[in-house]
Order: C-alpha cells, then sequence, then structure tokens
C-alpha cells in the first residue's frame, strides 16, 4: 500500500487548495462579494471599532447676500464597537478513507472534496449570517444586517 506524504498534502492542500476555497466562498455568492470588495483587513485590537454616520447634516442651505450663516456644530457621527468572531468548517479524514485512497495524488483528491463540501457549507452559513443579527452559537457567529443597520435603538454590538 502507498503511504501519503502528510507533510507536502498539506503543503498542497494550503497553497493550492485554501485560497481557492477563500476565494470560492465570497465570489459564488453576490452578497458577499458585495460586502467583502468593499472590507478592509483590520490591524487588531481587543474589538473593531467604526466611525459610522448615523444622520444628515440639518445645517447648511441656500443663502443670499450678506445673510447671517449658520455654524453650530452638530453630532452626525458615532463609534461603533464589534467584538471578533471566527468561523470555521471541519474537514476530517478517517484511516479507513486514507487506506481506501491510497497514495498522495488519491488522498489530494479525496481532500479537494472534502473542501468543497466545506466551501459549500461555509457559503450557506455566511448566507445565513448576513441576516442575523449574530446571537447563534451563544454569539459567536459575525454579526450581520440586523445589527448593522439604524433601527432607531442605541446599543453597543456584541
Amino acid at each position: 500500500m502507498a503511504v501519503a506524504d502528510f507533510g507536502r498534502l498539506s503543503a498542497i492542500t494550503r497553497t493550492n487548495i485554501l485560497p481557492g476555497v477563500s476565494d470560492a466562498i465570497v465570489q459564488d455568492s453576490p452578497a458577499l462579494t458585495r460586502f467583502m470588495n468593499k472590507s478592509k483587513r483590520e490591524s487588531g485590537g481587543l474589538t473593531l471599532n467604526k466611525i459610522v454616520r448615523y444622520k444628515n447634516s440639518t445645517q447648511g442651505g441656500g443663502y443670499a447676500g450678506l445673510e447671517t450663516l449658520t455654524a453650530a456644530l452638530q453630532t452626525t457621527r458615532t463609534q461603533a464597537q464589534f467584538d471578533w468572531r471566527q468561523v470555521y468548517e471541519p474537514i476530517a479524514l478517517s484511516n479507513i478513507e486514507i487506506a481506501k485512497n491510497g497514495g498522495e495524488e488519491k488522498v489530494a483528491d479525496l481532500i479537494a472534496l472534502d473542501m468543497e463540501d466545506a466551501k459549500l457549507s461555509l457559503q450557506e452559513k455566511f448566507g445565513g449570517y448576513i441576516y442575523s443579527d449574530g446571537s447563534g452559537d451563544s454569539n459567536k457567529v459575525p454579526e450581520g444586517l440586523v445589527n448593522a443597520v439604524d433601527d432607531g435603538e442605541i446599543r453597543r454590538c456584541h
């Protein structure tokens, strides 16, 4: 029986398969593509802090000649704070699957199939997260539009 070199398989998976799965999760979903195209990599910190514009200014407008203009300060922004969230999809191979798919190429094909399944599962999960409030899995999943869209309530995002 051929024995697979898992160090090489891990390198192949991380180099060739994982980046494609990550891209495919986003690219196959129009909503995720739209959100991710506008995303920026965060530099870190205990929480994600974003300045959010929540209303238009009521200052300004038309004037004529030398009229007195108003220049009052008006608050139109606030800081939103979000906790970091992580998502995973396990990929597990049993020893019997490895034995039945002997050889590095066969095991790599098996990993590619499992990665495709993981991609589809993550797409489904992220599709749901977009429309959620982040309360799933004991408040561990990403917060969605429910918390991102202003409903007139002032609250700290979880």
